[in-house]
C-alpha cells in the first residue's frame, strides 16, 4: 500500500507510509515522530491511537483524525508543561475530525502554547482534569468544536490564559457550531494571567451559534442563540377549582 507523498496514516496496529510499515509498529511513537520530524505536513489516523505519554506537535503539520480518538491510557498529569494530551508548539497546525479524550489522565486534552494561526476544526475534547482546551498566549481558529465532562463545573470546554514567560495574549475565533454540555461556561478567561481589560479582546465571535458578552472584569456570559426559550408557566387560575 502507499499513499500521497508526505500523507501518513495511523491504525490501531498498522502505521502505512510512503514506503508500508508492516504490523507490530508501534503507532504512537510514529505518530510522535511524525508531528516532531521536519517534512511532515499531512498526518492521517486510520484507527484510534492510545496514548501513554503526551503527544507535541512542533512542526506546521495538519492530522486529520478520520472521525477517531486519541485517548490517554496512564496519568500524565505530572509530566512537567506536557501534562496534557496534545500540546501544539508549532505555528500553522491544524487538527480536525478528531476526538482527544484526556480520559480524567491530563490537565487540558489540547494545550495550544504561545503559537500562532493553530486551527481547531470539528474537534471533540473531553474528560481534561482541568478543561478541555487550553489557549495559552496562541491565536486559535476553532470551528464545529464539542466539549464533555471537562473540569469542574464552572468550566465547559475554552480557557484563554497567558502563563508565565509567554510573550502574547491569547485570541480565539469561534465559527460554526459550539457544543457543550456546560455552554454556558464553554467560555473561560483566566484574567489574572490576561488582564480583565483585555479578555474582551481575547475572543472573537466571528460565525458561531453563541451570544457572547463579556463583563469589565472578564467574566464571559454565553447563550445559544438558537436555543428556543423556555416556555412560559401556565398561569394558575384566579380562583382554586371546587
Amino acid at each position: 500500500s502507499s499513499v500521497e507523498p508526505m500523507s501518513h496514516i495511523f491504525g490501531d496496529q498498522n502505521v502505512f507510509r510512503e514506503d508500508e510499515v508492516t504490523n507490530g509498529d508501534n503507532s504512537e511513537a510514529m505518530l510522535a515522530a511524525l508531528c516532531n520530524t521536519q517534512g511532515a505536513t499531512e498526518i492521517a489516523l486510520g484507527g484510534n491511537i492510545n496514548l501513554e505519554n503526551p503527544l507535541k506537535i512542533t512542526q506546521p503539520v495538519a492530522v486529520n483524525g478520520n472521525g477517531h480518538e486519541l485517548t490517554v491510557t496512564k496519568d500524565i498529569t505530572g509530566v512537567s508543561s506536557y501534562g496534557n494530551a496534545v500540546t501544539v508548539e508549532a505555528n500553522g497546525v491544524r487538527l480536525s475530525n478528531l476526538t482527544v479524550n484526556a480520559n480524567n489522565n491530563a490537565k487540558y486534552a489540547v494545550h495550544v502554547y504561545g503559537t500562532q494561526n493553530v486551527t481547531l476544526d470539528k474537534v471533540t475534547a473531553v474528560n481534561g482534569n482541568y478543561n478541555g482546551v487550553l489557549v495559552n498566549g496562541a491565536t486559535v481558529t476553532m470551528k464545529d468544536m464539542t466539549f464533555r465532562n471537562n473540569g469542574g463545573k464552572d468550566v465547559g470546554g475554552i480557557e484563554l490564559g497567558k502563563g508565565t514567560n509567554v510573550q502574547n495574549t491569547p485570541k480565539v475565533t469561534l465559527e460554526g457550531t459550539v457544543n457543550s454540555d456546560k455552554l454556558d461556561k464553554v467560555l473561560y478567561v483566566d484574567v489574572k494571567q490576561v488582564g480583565a481589560a483585555n479578555a474582551a479582546g481575547a475572543i472573537e465571535n466571528k460565525t458561531s451559534n453563541l451570544n457572547i458578552t463579556v463583563g469589565a472584569d472578564g467574566s464571559v456570559t454565553v447563550v445559544d442563540k438558537n436555543a428556543k426559550p423556555d416556555p412560559k408557566p401556565e398561569e394558575k387560575p384566579s380562583t382554586p377549582a371546587p
